[in-house]
């Protein structure tokens, strides 16, 4: 490296654009570096930007808390008018409150005025209960006495003051006769004929003169009718109606002096220093204000406002102790401190921070003035050595312009030294790069180590065609004299970087395969079952997971074929089609039953993926299983646990909800049909019997599904019977009509129903027979139909809401004609809202249809029910709610024809024995006879249990009897095919002992008079006669 002192010849080869630059001499410089004058410089733009700093600093926080003392101002001022507001307010209601009782205590002394004409001549004594008798009315009065007009007392409340003379001067102007009562002013002393002008002392009692002439014909006073009001009385009644408002009141006569009010003036003293008050008390001119802010009745800062009593010679005077307005605002006068405060944090570290920002950037451009001034151009290298150099060697001043280029970085960068010289060094690297290049140097000139400078770095350069190409850089400073340069030597590092490149690409390659195989090993082995078999099923690979659920330890396994695990859970064909499809090369996918080494089975859902070989078969088959027994336990556990819950549903919804009809239902056919979504619903049923010929039949639908709605509906039929039951025992055993029992049950109901957000349709019908008539009452459930015999079909429409909609409701209900023939249908939504299978819903208007049809064509009300379901309800209709359906027909035979529903189940015979015998025997047949029409039908009940062809299984199978002919006609009817009898093969069959079930039709034939087979669109009805 060349010395900083010596002269630096130019290169021959310069020419004129790169002459030697003259070597300045080296300028002093102060203690910090820089010329003595750099710390005299006139004002910058930055020195006058950081005193505007200052001064915008102080002027914002000036500003800043003008504003929060100005809102605490106006917050305060709008509190006290707020509480000057609400003062006068509270005066009015209180001046309106003393003028009520004032003009109560007048208008009973008017009264007893007008009383007392026309008992002018009784005694004092007679008198005196009537005025204890009103004075006792009216507590405002402490006294009331009747004077004569000689202001002698002549009867009193106070016994102690009759015959006394009571001078009505201390008691004021006294009002002219037929004018009304006059109020003097406040007087201290007990009795009236005491009272005296209040002295600055505590007097015992206070009292209000209320005086009103009595006339005489003459129109002069005959007497005079005195009471003394008890200002007490009159505070306390106020003081009550501003009880925890914080206010403060007072009494004021017309000369300002307290009548009635706080410590610690007297009654009847003024207060001399209340300046502020002046203008609203009662000596105010009209119309002056009527609020006022000042020192108070306490001798304390108060607002107070000020009402007059109209008509009266008294004012209520309300105060609001200051102190207690200012509390109010003391919140927002804090929060408004702080919110200063907070604006006073900000404003000044902001300030401080710009200040501190120009002050830097003033040194920085005075340092850069200097070391422009004191720059020289400083000779690098020897030119020899620079054109010798197979690495580029460029040289650029502290401003990074270049000032030498040798031939090796013009090949490197592709451009000509021309080009460069007198250039930015930038233009040579890319952006990138450049920021890189520009923080060193400028770390390097402000003495801080690092960067590039000084150090061998790897960088980005930018060729003449826009190429960026990896450099190995060398930057050295050189100073020449005074002047600083800087010598970069580099090399085109482009080779050496791609094979460095690809290496590391190889190497890291390598090394995340690894790692994942290695971690998708540890995730597989911790949650999943691994194992590796040769082609012939041979273990080769078992994980500890596989060792753990099977019970056997690794060495056991390996080796070992995988059927070892076999659990014979399954057919061999499973075994069989999972070996053809991995040995043909396809993945298994499928679950078994495992066997441990205990015994004990597990359930395993597994993957089986072959490894092809170089000949494309299968070397290796890869099982990948997960233990799922858990799984399958929980799921059967839960099968298990809804098997229980739908038995015990189906229990509630046979012994709770739906109530099966009154056996004893003549002169009326009732049946119904239920199913739940569920296995339990919330439908439910239920029938009140009120009389031989009156049923009362009650549907409803909770709302929701399952358990808890089949609860709730119970709870609704119980609600019902409790309803009932109060009902007739209120109406002395009358019967309730339908509306009134709904709103009973409604009142009861509705809370609860409120309260669990739930709801509850309801449709109660009214059947009675002796009169003819059917009333109902709905409550948003679906529509009952009611096909009139001979007439068309009426839809019964709802009323009322569904019950726990409303809280209020008055019921009422409506009423039909019911005669023999006719034909009622009630059913919930869950069949018109069933889903047929062109996606349309069943409907109501189809509903209607098929049971109009139905009804008109059999009397069997169980069959049609059923009907209803095959023609409705399909197999390819999805069914989503529940089912109900109820039937009610009014039969036109006489009243003798007897009906019994049974279940179609071989119990139901003993029910059936019992109703033919009972009836054969009451229609005059003898007991051989009613024996073999029994056995006949129970042997025609078990052939249609046991043989009948499309027979729906929970159909009920409905028992007719009548007597007609001196015999007994029985008719079995149920659900399937037509069935046609073979003839007859025994005539002659012994009849001595007929054990029942055991002779099939021959019996049924020949124990009868008379048999028929008859079938109407998929109603099969079986009619037995014997005499």
């Amino acid at each position: 490296m060349p010395d900083p002192d010596d002269e630096v010849p130019a290169h021959p080869q310069n020419g004129p654009e790169s002459e030697p630059l003259a070597r300045p001499s080296a300028p002093s410089t102060g203690p910090d570096g820089l010329p003595p004058e750099a710390g005299e410089l006139p004002d910058t733009p930055s020195r006058l930007q950081a005193r505007h700093v200052v001064w915008l600093t102080g002027l914002l926080l000036i500003l800043v808390w003008l504003a929060v003392a100005a809102m605490i101002l106006f917050g305060q001022r709008k509190v006290e008018e707020s509480a000057l507001s609400r003062a006068d307010l509270h005066a009015q209601v209180l001046a309106s409150q003393v003028d009520r009782q004032l003009a109560a205590a007048a208008g009973l002394m008017r009264t007893l005025a007008e009383g007392l004409a026309d008992l002018s001549n009784e005694s004092g004594v007679r008198l005196q209960p009537l005025l204890a008798d009103i004075a006792q009315r009216e507590p405002l009065m402490r006294s009331l006495s009747l004077l004569d007009a000689r202001q002698q007392v002549r009867t009193s409340t106070d016994a102690r003051t009759v015959g006394r003379l009571a001078p009505l001067a201390a008691c004021g102007p006294l009002p002219p006769p037929s004018a009304a009562p006059r109020l003097g002013p406040l007087r201290a002393g007990l009795l009236l004929p005491d009272l005296e002008p209040p002295s600055p002392r505590q007097h015992e009692a206070y009292g209000l003169c209320l005086v009103l002439a009595l006339q005489s014909p003459t129109g002069v006073p005959s007497g005079w009718l005195v009471a003394v009001l008890d200002p007490r009385h009159l505070l306390q009644e106020l003081d009550s109606l501003i009880a925890d408002t914080g206010l403060q009141v007072a009494v004021l006569g017309q000369d300002s002096s307290l009548v009635a009010g706080a410590q610690p003036l007297l009654p009847g003293q003024g207060h001399p220093e209340l300046p502020a008050l002046q203008p609203a008390l009662p000596s105010a001119p009209p119309g002056g204000p009527r609020t006022a802010l000042g020192q108070g009745l306490h001798g304390t800062e108060q607002l107070s406002a000020w009402r007059p009593v109209p008509g009266w010679s008294l004012g209520v005077l309300v105060e609001h102790p200051l102190q207690d307005v200012l509390r109010e605002s003391r919140g927002t006068t804090r929060s408004l401190v702080l919110a200063g405060l907070v604006l006073s944090l900000l404003v000044l570290p902001t300030g401080a921070a710009l200040w501190r920002s120009l002050r830097r950037d003033e040194d920085s451009q005075r340092r850069l003035r200097v070391m422009r001034a004191g720059a020289r151009l400083l000779e690098a290298r020897r030119r020899a050595i620079l054109e010798a150099s197979m690495d580029g060697i460029l040289t650029f001043d502290a401003a990074g312009t270049v000032v030498d280029f040798n031939p090796a970085a013009e090949l490197i960068f592709g451009r000509e030294r021309t080009e460069v010289i007198g250039q930015p060094v930038f233009h040579l690297l890319p952006h990138r790069a450049r920021a890189r290049v520009m923080a060193s140097l400028s770390d390097y000139l402000s003495g801080r180590a690092g960067g590039v400078v000084n150090q061998r770095v790897e960088m980005d350069g930018l060729d003449a065609r826009g190429r960026i190409f990896p450099l190995e850089l060398t930057v050295v400073p050189v100073r020449a004299r005074s002047q600083l340069f800087f010598t970069a030597t580099l090399r085109d590092i482009t080779a050496r970087r791609e094979e460095e490149a690809e290496r590391a690409a190889l190497l890291e390659r390598t090394q995340a395969l690894a790692t994942d195989l290695e971690r998708q090993k540890l995730a597989l082995d911790a949650h999943a079952i691994v194992s590796i078999t040769d082609p012939f099923g041979r273990i080769l690979y078992a994980n500890a997971k596989l060792a753990e659920l099977s019970g056997y330890s690794p060495t056991e396994l390996l080796g070992r074929k995988h059927n070892l695990l076999k659990s014979g859970e399954h057919p061999d064909t499973v075994y069989r089609q999972l070996w053809r499809t991995i040995t043909q090369g396809s993945i298994w996918h499928g679950e078994l039953v495992n066997r441990r080494k205990d015994g004990e089975r597990y359930w395993v859902a597994g993957t089986i993926v072959p490894v092809p070989g170089d000949d494309g078969l299968p070397r290796q088959y890869i099982s990948i299983q997960t233990d799922i027994s858990a799984l399958r336990r929980a799921e059967l556990a839960l099968a298990q646990a809804r098997e229980r819950e739908v038995q015990i549903g189906a229990r509630i919804q046979q012994s709770l909800l739906v109530t099966p009809p009154p056996a004893a239902d003549r002169p009326l056919w009732l049946s119904v049909s239920n199913q739940a979504s569920q296995g339990v619903d919330g439908d439910f049923v239920e029938f009140f019997e009120l009389g031989p010929n009156c049923v009362d039949i009650v549907v409803g639908d909770v709302m929701g599904k399952g358990l808890a709605a089949a609860l709730m509906g119970a709870a609704t039929k119980l609600q019902f019977s409790r309803s009932m039951a109060e009902l007739v025992s209120r109406y002395q055993g009358a019967r309730p009509e339908p509306a009134a029992i709904l709103a009973a049950v409604h009142g009861a109901l509705t809370p609860h129903l409120q309260a669990l957000d739930a709801f509850v349709t309801v449709c109660h019908v009214r059947l009675d027979s002796r009169l003819g008539r059917l009333s109902w009452v709905g409550c948003g459930h679906e529509e009952p139909l009611l096909l009139q015999h001979g007439q068309g079909l009426v839809h019964l429409h709802n009323q009322h809401p569904p019950l726990g909609v409303m809280a209020e409701a008055t019921f009422t209900q409506d009423s039909l004609h019911w005669r023999p023939g006719d034909a009622l249908f009630l059913c919930s939504d869950g069949v018109a809202d069933a889903q047929r299978a062109d996606g349309a819903r069943v409907g109501r208007e189809r509903v209607a249809q098929a049971f109009a049809a139905l009804a008109r064509r059999h009397a069997a009300p169980a069959a049609i029910l059923s009907r209803l379901r095959q023609e409705l309800l399909d197999a390819s209709v999805q069914v989503n709610d529940d089912l109900t359906l109820v039937m009610a027909l009014h039969p036109r035979s006489a009243p003798a024809e007897r009906r019994l529903e049974l279940a179609p189940v071989l119990g139901a015979l003993e029910g059936l024995r019992r109703a033919v015998q009972a009836d054969a025997r009451a229609a005059g047949l003898d007991e051989a006879g009613a024996g073999l029409l029994t056995v006949a039908s129970v042997e025609g009940f078990t052939n249609v249990i046991r043989h009948a062809v499309n027979r729906p299984p929970d159909a009920p199978i409905e028992l007719f009897t009548r007597a007609r002919d001196g015999g007994l006609e029985v008719d079995l009817v149920s659900l399937g095919e037509a069935f046609s009898p073979a003839p007859p093969r025994s005539p002659h069959t012994d009849f001595s002992a007929f054990p029942e079930g055991g002779f099939g039709l021959n019996i049924i034939r020949q124990a009868c008079d008379r048999v028929q087979y008859l079938h109407e669109a998929g109603v099969n009805t079986l009619r037995l006669f014997r005499r």
